[in-house]
């Protein structure tokens, strides 16, 4: 696929080349053409892999009420919409943490007299 896009890209290079001198004695200037067209062929592969990944992401994604879960670009799982920040896992911390959800359950029960809610901040 890069080669198809570099070849597009040598083609569009030399229609703005010849468009860019026609009329003209002057002769382009080689170094800085390749320079910029390898410059433009990075940028282009950069693209390409930020849009693969945000696709990619947006496959993998749940909406759940408020919250949605998508899988974040190092294969976690992140949960938006709890506050400011998603919250970020692997899989074997979701399970730990699921494991222990009673515990967690119990433990805010226990301390309700010292936890804050986000509405009484």
């Amino acid at each position: 696929m890069v080669k198809i896009q570099e070849d597009r890209l040598k083609s569009r290079a030399e229609e703005f080349q010849a468009e860019l001198y026609k009329g003209t004695k002057a002769k382009p200037d080689v170094e800085y053409l390749t320079v910029f067209s390898n410059f433009v062929l990075h940028k282009l592969a950069h693209l390409e892999l930020e849009f693969e990944d945000r696709e990619s992401t947006s496959q993998a994604r749940l909406d759940v009420g408020n919250l949605s879960l998508r899988v974040s670009k190092k294969g976690g799982v992140s949960v938006y919409g709890l506050g400011r920040f998603p919250v970020t896992l692997y899989k074997e911390q979701w399970g730990g943490l699921f494991e222990i959800t009673d515990e967690i359950k119990a433990f805010i029960k226990e301390n309700e007299h010292e936890l804050k809610s986000k509405d009484a901040s």
